[in-house]
């Protein structure tokens, strides 16, 4: 039997919340950035705001994830960005809770 390649050129629509989930990942990794430099510059000591800041961006890339997986079960779509969204999210606040875990020790 010859091998049948099928070719497509009829584009897919993206699935929803794939762009979402990129975005809040974009959003908590540019805080965590950000916590830390100020961290830096205030030699360790930058309080309870930096704290409150980290814990809206974990929760930022947890949302991010949840958005992704429901893009990912979406059925004739693109997942491209939903699995993007979804890897650099689970990334992210695996990231967090190190950081986190960390501080507590």
């Amino acid at each position: 039997m010859a091998n049948k390649q099928k070719f497509r050129f009829v584009s897919k629509p993206v699935a929803r919340g794939g762009k979402q989930s990129i975005a809040l990942a974009a959003v908590s990794g540019a805080v965590m950035i950000a916590s830390m430099i100020v961290s830096f510059i205030y030699e360790g000591n930058g309080g309870s705001i930096l704290g409150a800041l980290g814990l809206c961006a974990i929760l930022l890339a947890g949302y991010g994830f949840v958005l992704g997986i429901k893009g990912l079960n979406e059925k004739k779509v693109n997942h491209m960005y939903s699995f993007i969204g979804t890897v650099t999210s689970g990334l992210a606040v695996i990231l967090w809770l190190a950081i986190f875990l960390v501080g507590l020790k």
